[in-house]
């Protein structure tokens, strides 16, 4: 070998390289694929095991056993096992980044983005966070189990649970949305372009779509209704089924009382009533149609 200021000790370690330099190997099957790779460290045992690029980094068992690349970190068991030359990628934890085959993926947490195969310019930061997305491009998943079976592209979800989605097959498939905060979002199926911002905002929400929720528990229990907007505390909060394009915005406006097409605006403004009642509602102040029971102006 011509290489320089190699240091290898385990059984097979380095055994490959030969022009390759300032490398260093520590362990069992470690760094045996390449020739002509430099500045790597791999220890642990079966780690960098194809013909690897420069400046790969593999610490624990089963890391990096099969890339081409260069540029990658693995840390954990498992991790970033699949054959592929992709570059620039950070897998740590048990199981993390396990079958990716993409560039610039970023997965910290057990089985963070295990399943991530064709989605590139993702971040998935947490436990399970984002481990069921398969194809979905620039997802940023954060959080345990954030976007755990979230599989679109163009989510951010952040907090626990947040945008967790259906964890029965196909599981969820909404695009395009965000949700901060516990919970947000988290039973979201098909919904696309949603903005939930709170403790359980748009909890229930299915397949909904274009939706905007900010605050505690706002929009908490619309599951199919599209275009609303809720801001404040338990804003909308019992908004079941599929109204549409209606307002609320203040404390506890629309709590109880919230159909299609309304705008109540103020602290209690559409508070409650007899079910969900009353289409085209309109009330603006504090208490405006706290009670109505009819379509009314206020």
């Amino acid at each position: 070998t011509s290489g320089n200021y190699n240091t290898f000790l385990g059984s097979g370690a380095g055994g490959a390289i030969t022009t390759g330099g300032q490398n260093t190997f520590v362990g069992r099957n470690v760094g045996t694929g390449a020739d002509d790779a430099s500045f790597c460290v791999a220890i642990g045992d079966t780690v960098l095991n194809a013909h690897f690029g420069n400046s790969n980094y593999g610490f624990g068992y089963n890391v990096l056993t099969s890339i081409t690349g260069t540029g990658n970190i693995g840390i954990g068991n498992n991790v970033n096992t699949a054959s592929n030359s992709r570059n620039y990628t950070i897998g740590i934890g048990v199981n993390a980044l396990r079958h990716n085959n993409m560039h610039y993926i970023v997965a910290i947490g057990f089985q963070a983005g295990e399943e991530n195969t064709s989605g590139d310019k993702n971040t998935y930061l947490g436990y399970s966070a984002g481990w069921k997305n398969q194809t979905g491009n620039k997802v940023t998943a954060v959080g345990y189990e954030a976007g755990a079976y979230a599989t679109a592209s163009g989510n951010t979800l952040v907090g626990t649970e947040a945008g967790r989605g259906s964890n029965s097959a196909p599981y969820t498939s909404g695009d395009k949305n965000t949700a901060l905060g516990y919970r947000a979002l988290y039973s979201f199926t098909t919904a696309g372009n949603n903005t939930a911002l709170g403790w359980n905002a748009l909890l229930n929400v299915t397949t909904g779509g274009s939706n905007t929720a900010i605050g505690h528990q706002a929009g908490n229990n619309l599951t199919t209704g599209d275009q609303n907007v809720f801001v404040g505390t338990n804003a909308g909060y019992n908004a079941t089924g599929s109204q549409e394009n209606g307002v609320a915005i203040g404390y506890n406006a629309g709590y109880q009382n919230f159909n299609s097409a309304t705008v109540y605006v103020g602290r209690y403004a559409g508070y409650s009533g007899t079910g969900h009642i009353g289409t085209g509602n309109i009330g603006i102040g504090y208490h405006a149609l706290f009670t109505n029971s009819s379509t009314d102006v206020e």
